[in-house]
């Protein structure tokens, strides 16, 4: 659950308000007092970063001077850290449709606020609970593809054709080839061109004008769209060439795509799973998490339905149906995410702007793993070289093999060259 609002930090000019959950609306006066106090502090020579209250937790953070974004949530007692990244993202996905320039201006308030509404869908897949979690680790959503070396083959055929050197393929909207180009993109651009395509409405293609956040929030880009199969998106950053009626009348798209098709249909049966078949996986894992600092690689499934990962339906270790049980193990897997990184792990890529007083870790002396246990499951982190991985296991698991499973289940995913 959470609200946001965010408004001018010279007027203190509402421009929006998001809610997810069940929060009331706020009062206009309440919103006015919430800007007033992190506005007096300011004249004052102090910053108000964020406050608690008995059961709520208030984070400010002022972007450009010009807008200052507030978010009010439920304390989880978690670390601030993961609401400033949100915030980020919801000023990145700003920037991303309007450009930085139109932001730090503020020329007619009026107008923003009308244009801000394009992108109410965005934000609100900031807020809502996603299978994506990018935008909370930081690491680009990643699926692991069986035969890499065609789809990348077709991928790169393609982009040459569209005369660029910015292309990926996303399945379900998470990551399974990409041109290098499109790989070194900042991770807040990659992450919220990612969470844009699966966001909007599907459609066979599409062919938008947007700002790139981090590394061109001024100049204009085309990002087209073209759906090869369900779930499956070819995505291209390019100029004013080709012609977004170019490349469908002429069948390019079959020209490039045609010897993957049986390939992607056999992947897209598999789903949710994001392993190859190859992979088996300890059989009381629910869900995990693992990430790479080096690559800035996401490799998540919140999937226990799938039995040791090589197809055999199984009844979920908690009761609801297959999309419900996904979004209960993602949550759980989130929350426990949050509750560890900032507090024993370190933030594995930092999207947001950093204060000076934000945690510091000795690198001698971090946490190497901790777990957790309730009546339903148990859960285990485990940090070791680049590498952070977060298992929910099934409740039947023995805490000593805990450690154990965590270290080969990382082990096999890294050696495979897969996360």
């Amino acid at each position: 659950m959470a609200y946001v609002i965010a408004l001018t930090s010279g007027g203190g000019v509402p421009l929006f308000t998001r809610t997810i959950g069940d929060f009331e609306a706020l009062p206009f006066p309440t919103i006015g007092s919430l800007n007033g106090m992190h506005m007096f502090t300011e004249t004052h020579g102090a910053k108000l970063l964020s406050t608690r209250t008995q059961n709520a937790k208030i984070v400010w953070q002022v972007f450009n001077d010009s807008i200052t974004i507030i978010i009010v949530t439920v304390d989880d007692g978690t670390s601030d850290v993961h609401l400033k990244t949100l915030l980020q993202f919801i000023y990145s996905a700003m920037i991303l449709f309007l450009g930085e320039s139109e932001l730090k201006s503020l020329r007619n308030v009026e107008r923003l606020k009308k244009e801000l509404k394009s992108i109410y869908f965005l934000i609100d897949k900031l807020l809502e609970e996603s299978l994506l979690i990018g935008h909370i680790t930081g690491c680009l959503d990643t699926t692991a593809f069986t035969d890499l070396d065609v789809l990348q083959d077709c991928l790169e055929s393609f982009i040459g054709w569209c005369n660029t050197e910015f292309g990926c393929v996303l399945i379900n909207g998470k990551l399974a080839a990409s041109t290098s180009r499109w790989w070194n993109l900042p991770s807040t651009d990659s992450i919220l061109l990612s969470l844009l395509v699966s966001a909007m409405v599907p459609s066979v293609s599409k062919d938008i004008a947007i700002y790139l956040p981090t590394t061109f929030p001024d100049v204009p880009h085309r990002l087209m769209t073209f759906q090869i199969l369900d779930g499956v998106e070819v995505c291209v950053l390019c100029g004013s060439t080709p012609s977004h009626n170019e490349v469908i009348q002429n069948q390019i798209l079959d020209s490039y795509w045609r010897s993957c098709i049986d390939i992607l249909k056999n992947d897209m049966r598999n789903v949710p799973k994001v392993l190859p078949s190859s992979i088996s996986l300890d059989y009381g894992i629910m869900g995990f998490i693992v990430l790479n600092q080096s690559s800035r690689k996401c490799l998540a499934t919140f999937a226990r339905a799938i039995s040791n990962f090589t197809g055999k339906e199984e009844s979920p270790a908690i009761p609801g149906n297959s999309t419900t049980t996904e979004i209960q193990y993602r949550n759980i897997l989130v929350s426990f995410y949050k509750s560890v990184v900032d507090t024993l792990f370190p933030v594995v890529n930092k999207c947001y702007v950093e204060d000076t007083d934000q945690n510091t870790f000795d690198e001698d002396n971090i946490p190497i793993e901790t777990y957790m246990c309730t009546d339903d499951y148990k859960l285990h982190a485990l940090h070791k070289g680049n590498h952070q991985i977060f298992i929910l296991f099934s409740k039947d698991v023995p805490i000593y093999a805990l450690s154990q499973i965590s270290s080969k289940t990382l082990e096999q995913l890294s050696q495979d060259g897969i996360i």
